[in-house]
């Protein structure tokens, strides 16, 4: 619903200021995967810190569960939803919801710590990525 009446409903073009196909795409994925299997069908004024909790809980029994990172993610974008919606005067009270932290709800954080937190990523010198491409075109 435009209107912003449900939640269930999150607008893609809300979502971000500037949308590009590889953001609406995210967008897309995540509503496809997570928002649509598992969040509530409740009214927009009733969506607060103990419905995102039951939604992370919802998330991660999905028959493709999210990881803690996803969630983590998903939670960002559904903020940003509620952000927009006190922006342009939908509701006024999300404050419950904003406040939210997934990592103090402890019995939703993966005890490991590899599961947990993010991997750094090495980067390769462009004379190994060289290396790389050539050996895959030989």
């Amino acid at each position: 619903d435009v209107t912003g009446v449900q939640t269930c409903a999150l607008p893609i073009y809300m979502l971000a200021s500037k949308l590009t196909r590889t953001n609406a795409a995210a967008y897309l994925g995540v509503y496809y995967n997570y928002i649509e299997p598992a969040f509530p069908n409740i009214y927009l004024h009733q969506v607060d810190s103990p419905v995102l909790e039951k939604f992370v809980e919802a998330i991660y029994k999905l028959p493709k569960p999210a990881t803690y990172k996803t969630a983590r993610r998903v939670i960002e974008k559904i903020k940003r939803f509620l952000r927009y919606c006190l922006e342009n005067k939908y509701h006024h009270n999300f404050e419950s919801a904003l406040n939210f932290k997934l990592h103090t709800k402890l019995h939703l954080v993966p005890d490991d710590d590899e599961l947990r937190f993010e991997k750094k990523t090495k980067v390769i010198s462009p004379t190994e990525a060289a290396y790389i491409l050539n050996f895959l075109y030989q």
